[in-house]
């Protein structure tokens, strides 16, 4: 095992040992205040001593989990392969930015093996998490069904997933920013906005970038139904701006519907999957063989 990989697992374990202390502490807390609710919520003016010195713990208590919160990490790639003048930002993720994905995760590599299977319900799956989409289904996979098929009644929130395939320099750029317009005519088939497709194969036929993947989670507002035979009517331009938020495509073959917005704020999160080649850190940690030499297939 190289240092990287005992490095890597020693992280894990440490995190694994503050989830439990977290969670036994938190269970205390929360017995405590059951037992008693006067001193969490009337803690000015303590009768006397111990109840004060009880006060005072609970205050520490929730300090304690504040601080362990602070501590939490997610992955991070190690970078490789961009472009020579790129230069990384130095400002900090956006709240936007969920996290990113190590790629030995995508269903795309996941074994099938006790312990490393993939979404049981298949197409089926109506969990919308975008973590849950990448990581338990292959490509391919249409979270949900084409937008004007949904009833409104199950879409409330008017919150639908779309995929974003672009290169990892861009795709750092937004996880520290946000999505840009985009506005040349010869990419923009329905309008000015931010593209997306309703599963991350969908993207492959229509980006111009490639390296990385972003899922987000997209509020759609007031659309504007596009058919096949308006396809390029709204190329290069702006027009349905003032009536509508997005303006979506129904292609002949449903799993090629591409849909866009015109406001990066519709983008309302989202996590992102650097591939194989523009990131070292899978091997270099040993990663990618994790789920091949546990025990039992699971531990």
């Amino acid at each position: 095992m190289s240092f990287y990989s005992w490095f890597y697992r020693s992280l894990f374990y440490f995190h694994l040992i503050i989830s439990i202390f977290e969670f036994a502490l938190t269970l205390t807390l929360i017995i405590l205040v059951l037992h008693n609710p006067e001193l969490f919520f009337q803690i000015n003016h303590p009768d006397d001593e111990d109840w004060e010195l009880i006060s005072i713990s609970y205050r520490i208590a929730i300090l304690v989990l504040f601080l362990i919160g602070t501590i939490r990490t997610h992955y991070k790639p190690e970078f490789t392969g961009l472009e020579l003048d790129f230069t990384m930002p130095t400002t900090p993720l956006s709240r936007k930015h969920k996290r990113y994905i190590p790629y030995h995760l995508l269903g795309d590599y996941r074994t099938e093996n006790f312990g490393d299977k993939t979404c049981s319900a298949g197409s089926q799956c109506e969990n919308r998490q975008l973590e849950h989409i990448f990581i338990f289904h292959f490509r391919g996979h249409n979270p949900q069904q084409r937008y004007f098929d949904i009833l409104s009644s199950k879409n409330k929130k008017n919150i639908y997933i779309g995929f974003h395939q672009t290169n990892p320099s861009s795709a750092i750029l937004i996880a520290h920013s946000d999505f840009m317009i985009s506005t040349k005519y010869e990419s923009t088939m329905i309008g000015h906005g931010v593209y997306f497709a309703r599963s991350r194969e969908g993207t492959d036929r229509k980006a111009n970038r490639h390296g990385a993947f972003l899922c987000a989670e997209i509020y759609m507002g007031n659309v504007l139904r596009i058919n096949p035979d308006q396809r390029n009517l709204y190329r290069g331009k702006n027009d349905w701006w003032e009536e509508y938020d997005t303006a979506y495509f129904c292609h002949t073959d449903p799993k090629l519907d591409e849909f866009c917005v015109k406001s990066p704020d519709q983008v309302l999160r989202w996590i992102v999957v650097i591939e194989k080649e523009f990131d070292e850190r899978v091997n270099k940690y040993g990663l990618n063989i994790e789920f091949s030499d546990t025990k039992c297939g699971c531990f």
